[in-house]
Parts: C-alpha cells; sequence; structure tokens
C-alpha cells in the first residue's frame, strides 16, 4: 500500500459531536498543530514576496482568465463574465492559508469521491468557481500533481453521502481536482449555506500520494485522512444569504465571530483561511470566482511538527 501525507488547513479546532465534527481535539493534538503552525508561519515568512508575485504570474492569470470565461460562458453570462475577468486582474493579491497535518478524520467527510470539474449535479444555489494555488513552504514554489479533493454543505445546510442527512448514496459538492504545473486547481461547486453552530465554509484536503484507479475518475488514499476548512467575509455571507435559495435555511445563523473553528486560531497577514471572492457577472446570483493561496510542507506526516527546519 502507498503511503499518503495528508495536508490540512490548520483550523480543525475542538468541536463537538452535536456539531458533526467528530471527537474533540486532543491537548498533544492540539500542541502539535500548534507547533507545527509556528513553523509553518516562519517558513513562509522566509518566501518574502515570492508568494506574493506568484498570484500576479502571467501564466496563472491567463489561466484564470480562460476559466472564469468559460465558466461564464457556460452560465449564460457573456459579456458581463468577461468584465469581471478584467475587473479580477486588476485586484490586489491574498495572502496564504497555512495547511497543517491532522490525525482526526475529518467532518462529514464520505466514502468516496469523482474526479471532476463540476460537482453540483442539480444542487441549486449560487455557482462558485474555486481557483486554488498549492505551494510548497519549503521551497516557494508551486507543487504539480496535488489531489485536491473539495466538499461542502447545500444551500440550506445539508451534506451529501451521510447517514444523520438521509442522502446515503449521494455524492453532490463532492469532487477532487489535481495542480497543474502551477499548483493551480479550479473547482465548480455552489457557495455552502450554513447549519446551527457553524459559520458558512468549504472543506479541503490536499492529497500527495494515491493510486488513481483505471476508470481515472476514483481514487484510493492511504489511512490517515486530514481535514482543513475554508471560510468567506462577513460581508459577503450576508449578500449570499440574501438570495433564494439560501433564504430557505432553516437553521440557526452562525455568524464568524462566533464559529469554533475559525476563532480558535490567531491569524495574521500571511496566514488566512479566507477566500477572495469576486463576483462573475453584475451581481452575485450569476456566479462567483473565489481564490485562495495554500501553503503546505508535503513531506509533514502528523507528529513531526518539531522536525521542520
Amino acid at each position: 500500500m502507498q503511503s499518503l501525507v495528508h495536508i490540512a488547513v490548520g483550523l480543525l479546532a475542538i468541536t463537538s459531536t452535536a456539531l458533526g465534527h467528530g471527537k474533540p481535539v486532543s491537548p498533544n493534538q492540539a500542541m502539535f498543530r500548534q507547533s507545527h503552525e509556528a513553523k509553518m508561519r516562519r517558513a513562509l515568512e522566509t518566501c518574502g514576496s515570492t508568494l506574493m508575485k506568484r498570484d500576479v504570474h502571467d501564466a496563472r492569470l491567463a489561466k484564470r482568465e480562460a476559466a472564469l470565461t468559460e465558466h461564464a460562458s457556460a452560465l449564460g453570462l457573456g459579456e458581463s463574465g468577461a468584465l469581471a475577468v478584467r475587473d479580477l486582474i486588476n485586484s490586489g493579491t491574498n495572502a496564504s492559508c497555512v495547511l497543517t497535518p491532522e490525525s482526526e478524520e475529518g467532518p462529514y467527510y464520505a466514502n468516496g469521491s469523482i474526479i471532476r470539474h463540476d460537482s453540483r449535479e442539480d444542487q441549486p444555489g449560487i455557482p462558485i468557481l474555486l481557483d486554488v494555488q498549492v505551494t510548497d513552504v519549503r521551497t516557494c514554489e508551486p507543487i504539480e500533481g496535488v489531489m485536491l479533493d473539495f466538499w461542502n454543505a447545500n444551500a440550506t445546510g445539508v451534506y451529501s453521502d451521510m447517514e444523520d442527512e438521509g442522502t446515503l448514496g449521494t455524492w453532490w459538492l463532492r469532487g477532487i481536482r489535481k495542480t497543474d504545473e502551477y499548483g493551480l486547481a479550479q473547482h465548480v461547486s455552489i457557495f455552502p449555506g450554513f447549519y446551527a453552530g457553524r459559520a458558512q465554509h468549504m472543506h479541503i484536503k490536499a492529497h500527495v500520494n494515491y493510486t488513481v484507479h483505471d476508470n481515472n475518475s476514483t481514487i484510493s488514499f492511504g489511512a490517515v485522512p486530514h481535514t482543513g476548512q475554508l471560510f468567506f467575509d462577513q460581508s459577503t455571507l450576508t449578500q449570499i444569504n440574501k438570495v433564494p435559495p439560501y433564504t430557505l435555511d432553516t437553521n440557526t445563523f452562525t455568524t464568524n465571530v462566533d464559529d469554533r473553528v475559525l476563532t480558535s486560531q490567531a491569524n495574521s497577514t500571511r496566514y488566512d483561511p479566507f477566500v477572495e471572492i469576486r463576483s462573475m457577472g453584475y451581481n452575485l446570483t450569476g456566479g462567483v470566482l473565489g481564490f485562495i493561496n495554500l501553503a503546505i510542507d508535503p513531506t509533514a506526516t502528523p507528529g513531526d511538527a518539531g522536525t521542520m527546519g
């Protein structure tokens, strides 16, 4: 069996089983994560302006523009999508979200997923094209061939393939994408809804070693899964939640400042779990582009925080 290093966003804090996030994090796990994150932040600082420059690299911008234009065209946006592309290229850069290995199974992680660009299936909601760049914090270079595993709740806060949600056997809003030579991967989902006790968020895993099955659609991973979570600015959430079908969500709304997963970690300028959002049309209902940089140590495993230089 191939070994597997899973890298995950360092924001999986102590949560209760009532929130659907498994067992509480042990003190040893919390200490490991804090140690690893501190080392990752120091390593990230040594990259200087390199990571920021990567976000305006001509090749990346060209690919982002092409993907956005293609997606906007598929949604029937036409010229409005092209205008959004030009606006985006002139925008500033976002900081990197540090990812760190964990040793607990992730929240609402299903038994399988599919390599695919678009995981929406028949789920209603505002489309989001998530544009992710993965960078090796040791070399400050993009990493090719990382399998990024995405999943999120639907517009009313429900996950697919969960027995307690009554959705077993469905895989909507779950998909896997591989990073290219620029460390880029793009995935289409819908903007997530909310559920009791949690602010709106998306889940992500980064798989380094894996086996792609003969069907080229499914993958086998190792035995140590890890998870992370991406968040959104509160002003964006306020606008999203005024639009159907998000207005149909009857769950208790939780803001970012009240989300224990998000507030458990202090985030600096270069340690940022927030996805930057741009509309792909003249308003949010036409769809949004979300982009974020992820910084990982692809050699790290749970428990080895002390070995990183």
